[in-house]
């Protein structure tokens, strides 16, 4: 009987909500009830979301990123490893302890000189890497995506230079030119490669670009012969950065006359 009696009563406050509306020449409805957005718990490891990007960081061979993993129970959670999306990083430490409620930092060392080949004369370029902690007793925990943009201070437009097969005694290999450009101030630019089976040449062309010539000259033997042609130099801060290409061929026989 007490439901009956209210539904009158309801609709009738709303009538005449509507009916002063009216007459203030303006419409009236009830409000509705204001909700508070429910926040979704935090896993028990996880990446802060403005520890997830990284920004950007200088193109190098040994490049240590730092991922703070924190903890968000009561309790200490013993990583026992950890498992990424790609060959490309080395994780330290391998195993560790987050605090409960707090933090633990580990490392990611990468290897930026690494290219696709679209990525050849690319100053910048974006990477992310996922982590998956692994802890006893469970499963992969939830995963964690870095991003970061690498910056490049020097590009050049080939990784890899093969000459193919050479014929020492009727061929006279052409240099090969690799372009190299500095997209900010650096000084003391060196190319030099691993292998005395390769002659190499640099010349500076001025406003930050240099030509980096190369051809076979042979070690006597024939086969298969490869180089790593090593590029260094150092930025106006000081700092020290490098950064590699393969050079190749193969020789039928003999040693190319120089």
């Amino acid at each position: 009987m007490r439901m009956r009696t209210l539904v009158p009563i309801a609709v009738a406050s709303i009538a005449i909500a509507v009916v002063a509306g009216i007459a203030t020449g303006r419409a009236i409805w009830p409000q509705p009830a204001m909700t508070t957005p429910v926040t979704a718990p935090l896993p028990p490891l996880y990446v802060a979301e403005e520890k997830r990007d990284l920004g950007e960081v200088w193109e190098t061979s040994d490049a240590v990123l730092t991922v703070p993993i924190s903890n968000s129970t009561d309790k200490p959670i013993e990583i026992l490893d950890f498992e990424t999306s790609c060959d490309c990083g080395e994780i330290s430490p391998r195993r560790l302890t987050v605090p409960a409620n707090g933090t633990a930092n580990v490392s990611v060392k990468m290897d930026l000189t690494r290219r696709a080949p679209h990525q050849l004369g690319m100053v910048h370029r974006k990477y992310s890497i996922e982590i998956w902690p692994i802890v006893f007793g469970t499963e992969k925990q939830t995963v964690m995506t870095i991003n970061w943009i690498a910056r490049s201070a020097v590009t050049f437009n080939h990784a890899n230079i093969h000459f193919g097969e050479l014929d020492a005694e009727s061929q006279q290999p052409n240099y090969r030119t690799l372009a190299v450009t500095a997209h900010v101030p650096i000084v003391h630019f060196v190319a030099q490669c691993d292998s005395a089976s390769f002659a190499i040449c640099v010349a500076d062309s001025g406003y930050g670009k240099w030509s980096v010539r190369v051809r076979p000259v042979g070690d006597g033997k024939a086969g298969y012969c490869e180089s790593t042609l090593k590029m260094s130099w150092k930025l106006a801060t000081g700092q020290k950065q490098s950064a590699v290409a393969r050079v190749s061929c193969t020789m039928a026989r003999g040693k190319v006359s120089p």
